[in-house]
């Protein structure tokens, strides 16, 4: 009977973890629509969240049920930093909250994005020890939805008018309708159903990777040919510098891993500093074109904004650093990023860096614990040696990239995708589709 329960938990809760799955690259237009005709958008945007939490109960009864696989969990080196983290979290979110220094709303939303990424992967990782369902449709799941995603960036940028998604609900209180570069309408950026182009930029990253490993491992070249190409289209049209800077390095390392040969991996290595100059020579010789300035560089001499994004980024860089290195324990969870815009105890902080955002809130213990998570996760990922595992593994080394410049793993879209996916990737289990899945 006991069994019976076990397996029923872990079924149901896969199709459900595969729901989050393919609802998330498109929340943020469903939340907002939703929202246009309910009202709510607040209540709307925390469903996600909730079906988390009955995932996080279902995964408590799973462990209780079955000891086995609570040995099997506590035996991951990842597990203690990641719990060690969120212990700390809560805690110094409960001091700080009673000391005045972060009001509730903040402290709740601070919470919600800072860990829901890391429970999520715990309770993937444990139905994914149970049920196959996870690992032997985890492309269908996640390559899907990224169609949709990709064919309606492409369609935003060349083809829909500015203002389209302002029909369904979008405006300044919900997600605005349209990104430019440089609030210049001339220049669009294509953000399709994400919260914005840096998001798509850092979800595309994932997406890119992992089409381009599906077709360099697999039979089915054209249709996962046609898939990246456009896929890279959508990466291009976001205009997101850092998810392409996070791409050329996780692809470059992708090609590096796939090749046995240590002379061949040598030559790719060397083809791809030489690319890099190439670029880079590019870009000093037509660095006074218009078009360059606007897409490239996010900056025109003769604009009328006299604020780039540029030099908005640096400042919040030199703000984040200043406050990570002057507060060495932090000022609690919801005092920096996303979360901050509701602290009406202290102003907005945004520091254009995830890892100083984390040592904002948590401070050098609290940021010192998530890299150690880090890098376990990555090299169990590494050691893994699967497609998946390989590819999640040069993803992860490229949203390190972006997670300099940009607080990425905010992003509820990237959050759940990725550390879903690395969840299944690193469960060791004999699939029994394995073949038709690799064919």
């Amino acid at each position: 009977m006991s069994v019976k329960l076990e397996n029923k938990i872990a079924g149901v809760s896969s199709w459900l973890s595969a729901l989050v799955l393919v609802l998330v690259p498109v929340w943020a237009f469903i939340s907002v629509a939703l929202a246009s005709v309910f009202g709510y958008y607040t209540l709307v945007r925390l469903i996600i969240e909730l079906i988390l939490a009955l995932l996080m109960l279902a995964a408590a009864c799973l462990l209780l049920l079955d000891r086995k696989l609570a040995a099997n969990l506590i035996r991951q080196r990842w597990l203690w930093p990641l719990v060690a983290f969120v212990v700390l979290e809560v805690v110094w979110g409960i001091v700080a909250y009673f000391e005045h220094n972060v009001s509730l709303k903040a402290l709740g939303y601070g919470w919600i994005v800072d860990t829901r990424y890391l429970l999520f992967f715990i309770v993937v990782y444990l139905f994914a020890s149970k049920s196959n369902f996870l690992a032997n449709h985890w492309r269908k799941l996640i390559f899907i939805p990224a169609l949709v995603v990709v064919v309606f960036a492409i369609l935003q940028f060349a083809v829909l008018p500015l203002n389209f998604l302002g029909h369904f609900g979008y405006n300044s209180h919900t997600i605005f309708p349209y990104e430019t570069i440089n609030h210049n309408k001339n220049f669009p950026r294509a953000m399709s159903f994400t919260r914005g182009a840096n998001p798509l930029g850092a979800y595309l990253l994932v997406i890119v990777t992992l089409l381009a490993l599906a077709f360099a491992k697999t039979k089915r070249k054209l249709a996962y040919g046609a898939s990246l190409v456009l896929a890279l289209a959508a990466l291009a049209f976001s205009f997101s510098r850092s998810a392409w800077l996070g791409t050329i390095v996780s692809l470059i390392l992708l090609a590096v891993l796939l090749v046995s040969s240590a002379k061949t991996r040598k030559i790719m290595l060397a083809s791809g500093v030489i690319i890099v100059i190439i670029l880079a020579a590019l870009f000093a010789g037509f660095h006074n074109n218009s078009h360059l300035q606007n897409y490239f560089l996010h900056t025109q001499k003769n604009s009328a904004v006299k604020t780039t994004s540029d030099q908005g980024h640096a400042s919040a860089l030199a703000s984040g650093w200043h406050d990570f290195t002057s507060q060495p324990l932090g000022e609690s969870p919801g005092t920096s990023g996303p979360a901050s815009v509701y602290n009406s105890d202290a102003s907005t902080r945004n520091t254009e860096n995830y890892y100083l955002q984390i040592g904002e809130e948590d401070g050098w213990l609290g940021l010192a614990l998530l890299l150690a998570f880090f890098v376990l996760v990555a090299v169990a990922l590494l050691k893994r040696k699967s497609p998946l595992a390989l590819g999640l593994f040069a993803s992860f080394i490229g949203l390190a990239v972006v997670n300099f410049l940009l607080p990425a793993w905010t992003d509820v879209t990237l959050a759940y995708v990725f550390w879903g996916l690395a969840a299944i990737a690193l469960v060791k289990v004999k699939l029994k589709n394995e073949r038709k899945a690799n064919s």
